[in-house]
């Protein structure tokens, strides 16, 4: 390994820190590394769901499954490209039998409990080590950076789902028929689409998520192990080492020739002159240039900027009590000190006010008389939809088959959900709660006796839903069943003005 290539500062690094290095690297070498990424990732998630046009979770499953494959080239591109060699899509793929091994079997079987995947996926493919070595090795880098690895995993995961809610959301912003209501996570609308069958479109949403966020898993999960090795093996030392050594190379040339002249010096004395020199002094003045020439050598050494550098860091600390003491007995420190004292009386005198007016509010909330007895208004539009009666047909079933007829079964089922909204709410007189579902609207049905009613809303709802949030529409059999429903149910309904009844039982 050639450390003195390497494009990255090599120095030991917190493991947040390290994984912060990676995602810069991904955002640094983003073209190669997404172009490698597609050139291998598309065609095989294509190919599956193509392979499996009517099960899409099938296919997606297939692609999670396969993801320590697709990690293998981003490793690749980014194991080359930190020691300055980026190589091209048409490399990386022509690299494909040495990239997928040793251990590609094992690292699908490991994938389901492996959640260090990025951070022990550099021990079998790039340093070629497997079985009980591997272990080994894989044992020593976890001690110290497993816990950051597993985080960064964790993190990623839930980035994914953020991506595909985010996508999901989008989807249902220009999407017809959808209302953002504010309710309870059961009956949000970001999750009416999770309770369906996993569409081709979910499919593709998740795909663009692993798209978006799998590269940054690798670069953090290959940053923090080359962070373990710096840490272990001193590769920030060893890199110092070869950049003084180099520098101080092209100087060593100089010794030669202060050997020659030392020696042409020596050979110019007479003998009695180098006779009558004393053997001791000779020796004190070598020692005492030797260590000159050390002491420079050192100052060198430690002033050059590879070695390291001295910088100043200023940090809080709390002061003695005597210091304090001392300080206040000037009279400025004495002056801020009593102007702190008011401030903090009046900040808790604020914080008082300020619980007893919500205290005063509270209370004012609970005398507060209840509503009379009766019921309000009845709504004119539920989900978006308008059930006041005149805006229905005369005979509802009816105007629902001659929609379909005409092949708008979206229609017809809008219809048959307004019709009995509208008879729920104006002939029922159903009370509502604010932000109320459609399935709250059924089991409010249900709890105040309107069987009938609440029958058949049970069976219109799945249709309605997945047409509403779906796309998905019935066919026709099922449409004309449900207005034959809708017939049975509710043979007084045909005509949308309400009538007398109240909420009991038809």
């Amino acid at each position: 390994m050639e450390l003195e290539k390497i494009s990255i500062e090599l120095r030991p690094r917190s493991g947040w820190e390290a994984i912060d290095l990676g995602f810069r690297m991904a955002r640094h070498w983003a073209g190669p590394l997404w172009r490698v990424w597609f050139a291998v990732f598309v065609p095989v998630s294509l190919a599956l769901l193509w392979a499996f046009p009517e099960h899409p979770m099938l296919a997606s499953a297939l692609i999670w499954w396969l993801k320590p494959v697709f990690d293998r080239y981003l490793l690749h591109v980014l194991s080359r490209a930190v020691f300055g060699e980026v190589p091209s899509v048409a490399q990386t793929l022509a690299a494909s039998k040495s990239i997928l091994r040793p251990g590609l079997f094992w690292s699908l079987l490991s994938r389901f409990w492996d959640f260090r995947r990025s951070f022990n996926l550099p021990v079998t493919q790039l340093e070629q080590q497997t079985g009980r070595p591997a272990r080994q090795r894989r044992n020593l880098l976890n001690q110290r950076a497993g816990g950051y690895a597993l985080g960064l995993t964790f993190v990623c995961m839930h980035f994914e789902w953020v991506v595909i809610i985010g996508l999901a959301g989008m989807n249902m912003l220009f999407a017809t028929d959808v209302q953002w209501q504010s309710e309870s996570p059961s009956g949000s609308p970001f999750l009416a689409w999770a309770n369906e069958v996993w569409t081709l479109q979910d499919a593709v949403m998740y795909l663009l998520a692993i798209s978006l966020i799998e590269p940054l898993f690798v670069a953090g999960g290959f940053a923090l192990y080359l962070n373990r090795r710096v840490t272990l093996e001193g590769w920030d030392l060893e890199l110092a080492i070869k950049r003084m050594s180099a520098k101080f190379a092209s100087k060593a040339s100089t010794v030669p020739a202060l050997l020659l002249a030392l020696g042409l010096a020596c050979t110019a004395l007479s003998p009695q002159a180098r006779a009558e020199a004393e053997p001791t002094a000779a020796a004190e003045r070598s020692s005492e240039q030797a260590q000159l020439s050390a002491k420079a050598q050192v100052q060198a050494i430690v002033a050059d900027p590879v070695f390291g550098s001295r910088k100043q860091v200023m940090r809080w600390r709390s002061k003695d009590v005597s210091e304090v003491k001392s300080e206040r007995s000037r009279p400025a420190s004495q002056l801020v000190s009593a102007i702190g004292e008011v401030l903090r009386v009046l900040s808790w005198l604020l914080i008082a006010v300020l619980v007893i007016a919500l205290i005063a509010a509270l209370a004012g909330a609970f005398r507060r008389a209840p509503p009379k007895a009766g019921f309000e208004a009845a709504p004119m539009a539920l989900f978006g939809l308008d059930i006041h009666p005149d805006s229905l047909p005369d005979d509802v079933p009816a105007a629902a088959r001659a929609a379909l007829a005409e092949g708008k079964i979206r229609a017809a089922l809008s219809l048959l959900y307004r019709g009995v909204l509208a008879e729920l709410v104006h002939r029922r007189q159903l009370k509502l709660r604010r932000g109320s579902t459609e399935y709250d609207v059924l089991r409010l049905a249900q709890g105040q006796g309107l069987a009938k009613a609440a029958g058949f809303l049970q069976q219109l709802l799945p249709a309605w839903v997945a047409v509403a949030y779906a796309a998905r529409l019935p066919d026709l059999a099922t449409a004309h069943a449900l207005c034959d429903a809708y017939q049975s149910a509710l043979p007084a309904a045909g005509n949308g003005a309400p009538s007398e009844q109240t909420g009991t039982s038809p």
